[in-house]
């Protein structure tokens, strides 16, 4: 039997990690050994250097460690319900696919790059909640002031503000279509007969 390949072969023929992430986290590590002093200058108390280091820094291996597995999950969401190619997400946060890549790869990512995500994820759960099965010609759609859900996200936009509006849009010509269909059902009901015009019987 086949391996499955991990987020659905997203990894297959990937580029090469350019191992930024790990010269990254080795020197995030060294500087936070190395600190010795806090504040204006004044030695670290014992009391605090007796803490646990991920409660100094926010660099601990640890969090690093899950703000990874949150992206690639956030991803690979955004990916299932926008069904969206690497090429695509790339475009959505306006950023190289290496990077895309990158990140998949457990390499480090910018604060505002992870916010993106996040709020491209909560984005594809509000669509998915109201039940909208993407398609290509929604992603294609220019509803929120005149940019596309992935060009909101790209410019830094309220994408969550931008998918409830596109839900909401969806919403009303559903509703619209449903009552031209049944305007005009009714309208063919009401058609006259070939004989509405003959007097009617005295019998």
């Amino acid at each position: 039997m086949d391996t499955p390949l991990p987020f659905d072969g997203w990894f297959n023929d990937r580029p090469v990690s350019t191992g930024a992430a790990t010269y990254i986290c080795g020197m995030v590590a060294a500087v936070g050994l190395s600190v010795t002093t806090v504040g204006t200058g004044g030695q670290m108390s014992l009391e605090r250097s007796l803490y646990p280091w991920h409660e100094v820094s926010p660099y601990h291996p640890t969090l690093l460690s899950e703000t990874v597995c949150n992206v690639q999950e956030n991803l690979q969401h955004i990916r299932n319900v926008l069904k969206l190619a690497v090429s695509d997400v790339a475009l959505a946060f306006n950023v190289t696919r290496q990077a895309v890549y990158n990140w998949l790869n457990g390499e480090a990512i910018a604060e505002s790059n992870v916010a993106k995500i996040e709020a491209l994820a909560d984005a594809a759960d509000i669509l998915q909640s109201a039940g909208v099965n993407v398609t290509a010609s929604h992603l294609k759609r220019k509803f929120a002031h005149g940019k596309t859900l992935l060009q909101v996200s790209q410019s830094g936009g309220d994408v969550r503000d931008a998918a409830h509006l596109l839900v909401q849009t969806l919403a009303k010509e559903t509703s619209q279509r449903a009552r031209l269909k049944s305007r005009a059902h009714l309208h063919v009901r009401s058609v006259a007969t070939a004989d509405f015009d003959l007097p009617v019987s005295s019998n």
